[in-house]
C-alpha cells in the first residue's frame, strides 16, 4: 500500500521540463500589460537627426 501512494504523488519528469517555459509565458503575460509600442514605430529613418 505504501508503494502505490509513493507512486501517485510522483510528478513525471516531463512536467519539471514544462516549467520554465509555463513560467516564462506567465512572466511574459504581465510584463506585457504594461509595455507601450516606441513612439516613432512606424515613422521612416532619417539620417544626420531630427
Amino acid at each position: 500500500m505504501i508503494w502505490s501512494v509513493r507512486n501517485a504523488t510522483q510528478i513525471p519528469t516531463c512536467f519539471y521540463k514544462i516549467v520554465p517555459y509555463v513560467v516564462t509565458l506567465v512572466v511574459l503575460a504581465f510584463t506585457s500589460r504594461s509595455s507601450r509600442e516606441p513612439r516613432s514605430s512606424g515613422l521612416p529613418y532619417k539620417k544626420g537627426g531630427k
